[in-house]
């Protein structure tokens, strides 16, 4: 039973965090991306606000799909959590509200280190490559 939840507990962590980020960053972003529409972004690590725009616009677009399906969590959490805590440094050094950033942080983080679970893509690959 105990393995159950672990399994059910990735999922719904995975799912919902994965699903938050681009219903309420993801979409916005990449449809300012393809719109050029982007705006006054943040230049928090010397890239250029351009660059660093199109970065975090992928990175909040493209890897919380993968999480959500579970393919390639592990690397696709890494990359969120790397933006996320970005966001986060940005936030304490503007002093703007940085709530949001350190509960992605902390969700992606954790994602990273549990993997993507039984219930997913990576899971089922795993679970065929065994056989």
């Amino acid at each position: 039973m105990k393995n159950v939840l672990l399994k059910f507990g990735a999922l719904v962590l995975r799912v919902s965090f994965g699903a938050a980020m681009f219903a309420f960053h993801g979409i916005g972003k990449a449809g300012a991306a393809f719109s050029g529409k982007i705006g006054e972004f943040p230049d928090p690590i010397g890239l250029g606000s351009a660059a660093s725009f199109y970065l975090a616009a992928a990175a909040e677009a493209i890897c919380p799909i993968m999480i959500v399906l579970g393919l390639f969590t592990r690397f696709a959490s890494a990359a969120l959590a790397f933006n996320m805590a970005v966001a986060l440094w940005w936030c304490v050094s503007t002093r703007a509200p940085a709530e949001l950033a350190a509960l992605y942080l902390a969700a992606f983080v954790s994602i990273a280190l549990i993997g993507s679970g039984a219930y997913s893509i990576d899971g089922a690959l795993a679970e065929r490559s065994k056989k």
